[in-house]
Formats: C-alpha cells, structure tokens, sequence
C-alpha cells in the first residue's frame, strides 16, 4: 500500500478553477473562492501540522478554518482531507490522507495542467520534471536575454 497521498487523492468533485484564474469551492453559499497561493498555503500549513513542525512563528491561513472544514464535508469518497482541530480532544484531526501539494496541477484545478503533460513538464507519476522545466525557462528568456 502507498502512502503518497497523490496515489490516494481523487479530484474534488466542487473544486475547480474559474476563468479568472481563482479556485473556487462550491459547496456551501456562498461558494468560497481563494486564489491558488491562498490554497498553497492551505496545503503547506496542512503537511506542517501533519509532520509537527508547527514553531510558535507558525501562523494559520486566513480563512483555513472555513476552507478546510468546507472541503472535509464535500469530498464525497476521497481519503484525502484538511487537517481540523478537535476542540473536545484539543487535537488535530489527522487520520487521514494529506492533500498532495501537486493538487494545483490537477487538470480541474489548472487547465494547463495537460499542456504541461505534453511538453514534459509534468512526468507521467504527476512529478514537476525540474530539468525539463529549466530547459523550457531558459529557451523562453533567451530572447529577452540577446535583446
């Protein structure tokens, strides 16, 4: 059994990004939007309670409470979630999957999510290629580099 949570993570059904860009969650009213570094940090802020590097520097995301509980009650039969405190046990809810940080190249979540496929950028198991993307970078800017 694996326990990458992007081998366990199926796409969110009321998750996707809209035209302008921003990430929008459709199961309550109002729908609840953030921008995809909002859900970055959501992400990120999750994999440090789950690895207890949590340091009183450590801030919660504006408006993670909300999100996170919005997303835990609307993800339908997928094992990932959003950490949650426990306000009886004073405890983080963490018997669960956590949200892979490659949620926002998901082809719901951005739609260039394919073209990146198909120009490597992205490796078949889901993985940023990081040399084939420098490669891309570099050809992109030499242009402006000579000019």
């Amino acid at each position: 059994m694996s326990f990458r949570p992007k081998d366990h993570y199926r796409p969110h059904p009321l998750l996707a990004a809209r035209p302008d860009g921003l990430v929008q969650l459709t199961s309550v009213e109002p729908n609840i939007v953030v921008h995809p570094l909002q859900l970055q940090e959501y992400i990120r802020y999750d994999n440090d309670v789950r690895r207890h590097s949590l340091t009183v520097n450590t801030y919660v995301p504006a408006g993670y409470a909300e999100f996170a509980a919005a997303y835990n009650a609307s993800k339908g039969d997928n094992p990932c979630e959003f950490t949650t405190w426990n306000e009886t046990t004073s405890s983080y809810n963490v018997d669960n999957f956590a949200i892979p940080p490659s949620l926002l190249t998901f082809p719901y979540c951005d739609p260039r999510y394919n073209d990146f496929r198909v120009f490597g950028l992205i490796k078949t198991n889901g993985d940023i290629d990081n040399a084939r993307w420098d490669m891309t970078k570099d050809a992109l800017l030499r242009p402006h580099r000579e000019a």
